[in-house]
């Protein structure tokens, strides 16, 4: 190609040939179809492979497309439905206060705390002499 000043569109159509069906990518082809077209004039694109393979890659890409929407749709349905079933999240419920065993008596008019000063609580180690 560079050999020949870009005057063989041959080359053009090798390119467009190679992009499709060996490295299967139609966007890169397209291109070097359409350079095929632009250099080999319209009579001979006509006439020739380049216009069959033009419409083919066209097709692949828009069937690529929709292949694409139809995967991100089936992803934000998934989603959708995953939200749907995931569980609430848990609220905090009140806990009713533990009641005791055994209630322990008050003294009766001293105010002060049933437990006398110096007593440990149930199940604190005493203090020893």
């Amino acid at each position: 190609d560079k050999l020949s000043g870009g005057k063989l569109p041959e080359v053009h159509l090798a390119r467009g040939v190679v992009f499709m069906k060996s490295k299967e990518q139609c966007e890169p082809a397209l291109a070097e179809l359409k350079s095929y077209v632009l250099a080999a004039g319209p009579g001979i694109a006509s006439e020739g492979p380049a216009m069959r393979l033009e419409r083919e890659c066209m097709d692949i890409v828009a069937a690529n497309r929709q292949a694409e929407e139809a995967a991100r749709e089936m992803k934000a349905e998934a989603e959708r439905q995953a939200a749907k079933k995931a569980p609430a999240p848990a609220v905090p419920t009140a806990v009713p206060p533990a009641t005791p065993k055994a209630a322990t008596p008050a003294i009766v008019g001293s105010g002060s705390s049933p437990v006398p000063e110096g007593v440990a609580a149930k199940g604190a180690a005493l203090p020893t002499r």
